[in-house]
């Protein structure tokens, strides 16, 4: 068992719990059952549930989810890059990195960057703790 088995589902059911709290509540009912959000919201549940498993490190389900494992941390690879490049993207537009000029609507599409960069950023520590744990495991 891993010393931050733990913390980690507790901390792990708590940003899930806020991205629920903000589809439902904020975003009212995942914007009109958006479903750009609700697949997004299904990748984190998903992707929670696999590092639950893979952070307690209960062989027998870990042989079996050799598949599912891969996939999660190449998908979690996938969105951390995304995600740091759309943030890039916003601070290339915002600070003016481009030596552009900013129009009107370049700062609309950097708003609604910036709020979908703060919506997903709960997925970001159960991606970085799936690839952590997956590379950890291999050498210890």
């Amino acid at each position: 068992m891993s010393v931050i088995a733990i913390p980690w589902t507790i901390l792990g059911a708590l940003l899930i719990i806020w991205d629920l709290v903000q589809n439902i509540y904020f975003n009212k009912g995942w914007a009109g059952a958006n479903p750009f959000l609700i697949i997004n919201t299904i990748y984190g549940v998903l992707q929670y549930v696999i590092s639950i498993f893979v952070v307690w490190e209960i062989d027998p389900i870990l042989r079996y989810l050799d598949i599912l494992r891969i996939i999660a941390l190449v998908l979690s690879g996938c969105y951390i890059v995304l995600w740091l490049s759309g943030l890039i993207q916003y601070m290339i537009v915002v600070f003016s990195w481009d030596g552009k000029e900013s129009t009107a609507s370049d700062m609309y599409a950097m708003m609604v960057l910036a709020q979908n960069l703060f919506i997903y950023l709960s997925y970001l520590p159960v991606s970085l703790i799936l690839i952590v744990k997956e590379i950890s495991m291999e050498f210890y």
